[in-house]
């Protein structure tokens, strides 16, 4: 799928630096392009190819966490967790009747 982004805004009339003015410049479109995972080197390699694109990656949002992975991603935490898990695999864990609220 492609989609058109917001036109660049253009600072300058000068050609960039080692490129030769055009008869035909309309100025900088930005597009946004969505390629199925088995596709994406083929086209990631045409475009390098073409010498009037500029690929500018862009970040993609982390996926969220699970409790357990965000308890583990801080040292403290990490270690309370393992203590205990391991005193829990060694039988010292407590039974607590539920606190209704």
């Amino acid at each position: 799928m492609l989609r058109q982004a917001q036109p660049a805004k253009r600072y300058s009339r000068r050609p960039r630096k080692g490129t030769k003015p055009t008869a035909r410049s309309f100025g900088s479109m930005k597009y946004t392009l969505e390629v199925p995972d088995q596709d994406n080197e083929f086209v990631l390699e045409f475009l390098r190819r073409v010498t009037s694109v500029k690929l500018t990656p862009i970040g993609r949002k982390p996926k969220p966490k699970d409790e357990t992975e965000y308890l583990l991603s801080n040292p403290a935490n990490a270690k309370a967790l393992l203590d205990s898990i391991e005193r829990l695999g060694r039988g010292e864990g407590q039974v607590h009747d539920l606190i209704e609220a």
